[in-house]
């Protein structure tokens, strides 16, 4: 999985391992080694790349693609994190099946307690939608904030 940014012509790409940041020639700039808990699901990147959420069970991270310092999230997920195709929205779940609607710094700006007992979340490319599905239901929300 790749993106663009953080910095002007730069590439970011998600390998099994660990995070790398190229520059517009190819040539790897910088790189963070992801934590075993880190290495479960596709990351999801936010807004310019500036940031992407990493993690699973037992350890979220908001790693940050400039200066590739990771930021612990507080509490621990159960599902992996999800977020919109743009990067305008990142959430998680937690063990009580809260969503946690995260801002760019990885700090949870609201939550919303999942109905359903859900066990993940998923988003419209655009972030207007998004859905908490569990093991029999789904419930779709119009407007993720």
């Amino acid at each position: 999985m790749a993106t663009t940014g953080p910095g002007d012509g730069e590439l970011v790409d998600a390998e099994h391992d660990r995070i790398v940041v190229y520059g517009a020639d190819g040539i790897e700039k910088r790189r963070i080694m992801l934590l075993p808990q880190e290495m479960t699901w596709q990351p999801v990147f936010q807004g310019e790349g500036r940031f992407v959420l990493v993690g699973g069970q037992g350890l979220m991270s908001m790693i940050d693609l400039i200066t590739m310092q990771r930021h612990k999230i507080q509490g621990e997920g159960i599902a992996f994190p999800g977020g919109s195709e743009d990067g305008s929205v990142t959430a998680y779940l937690d063990n009580d099946r809260d969503v946690h609607f995260l801002d760019r710094n990885g700090k949870t700006t609201r939550t919303l307690h999942g109905k359903n007992d859900p066990v993940g979340v998923v988003f419209s490319e655009h972030g207007d939608r998004f859905a908490a599905y569990g093991l029999r239901t789904a419930l779709v929300y119009d407007h993720a904030p």
